[in-house]
């Protein structure tokens, strides 16, 4: 196979590792449809860097295929936080999370989606409601390491694919996201604690190990331990529970949506 050939995550999630190894490290995930480059490979395994957000790992032969199609925005992406695709008997029943792209050349021409709902990113509004309310489906979602799926996902995987579903992209890790984000604000500053923003912390440095999104009423929603609500303010997130959990100090707040869609709260 050449390098540069067009690969396409073929199953619901596909681990993204540090090595070509089962064993080795989760990185990140491939989603159902989701396009990668090839960058090299060994027996069973092929080295990518995935379309979506130039992330690289190694992904099993077995949970990809090649195909000559490119990224396109006339494939409708998964927007609820799952969704059920059906081939028709004898074939299976897949479980998509948020994000899987549907596109005809995977499973069957004759799939439908019998539970959840697709759209077409062109027709989405960048919408910080729109955000959070899809978000507020993932609450209960086990934290994973490497995680971007309902089945289990990290911090910064969560922010990623919620503003993912409405054509907002976010690099996959937090510093990145922190480092790259056009827009950002004076912790003192009222605007900064806007519904949707990105509100980033550390735990005993100025590394950013931690994200989460501001829903505009003194809360926010984030994956720690699992997908929760907790309130959050200048010192830091607060758990409601007030269950052992990382210190969170707060470090910044940025937003990847233009200021002339905020919106008031």
């Amino acid at each position: 196979m050449e390098l540069g050939s067009n690969l396409f995550c073929s199953v619901p999630v596909a681990p993204l590792r540090s090595e070509p190894s089962h064993r080795s490290e989760q990185v990140s995930q491939g989603l159902w449809g989701e396009q990668f480059t090839l960058l090299g490979h060994e027996p069973s395994w092929f080295h990518v860097q995935s379309v979506v957000d130039g992330y690289t790992g190694w992904i099993s032969e077995r949970q990809c295929m090649v195909h000559s199609d490119t990224l396109k925005d006339d494939c409708p992406r998964v927007c609820s936080d799952w969704a059920l695709v059906q081939t028709p008997p004898p074939g299976p029943v897949r479980c998509l999370s948020m994000g899987s792209i549907l596109r005809p050349f995977l499973g069957s021409a004759d799939d439908r989606l019998i539970r959840g709902a697709s759209s077409l990113i062109l027709n989405e509004n960048p919408d910080p409601r729109t955000v959070l309310e899809r978000g507020m489906a993932w609450l209960g979602t086990p934290y994973l390491w490497g995680g971007r799926s309902r089945f289990g996902v990290d911090c910064s995987g969560l922010v990623q694919v919620l503003w993912g579903s409405v054509g907002v992209a976010l690099p996959r890790d937090a510093s990145w996201q922190h480092s790259l984000a056009p827009f950002c604000y004076d912790l003192a500053d009222p605007r900064a604690w806007q519904a949707g923003h990105l509100a980033f912390f550390s735990e005993n440095s100025d590394r950013i190990t931690h994200v989460g999104l501001l829903t505009g009423d003194g809360r926010i929603l984030h994956a720690s331990g699992e997908v929760r609500l907790d309130p959050v303010n200048n010192e830091g997130i607060q758990p409601v529970d007030k269950r052992p959990t990382h210190p969170h100090r707060l470090v910044g707040i940025a937003s990847f949506y233009t200021p002339s869609l905020h919106l008031a709260f």
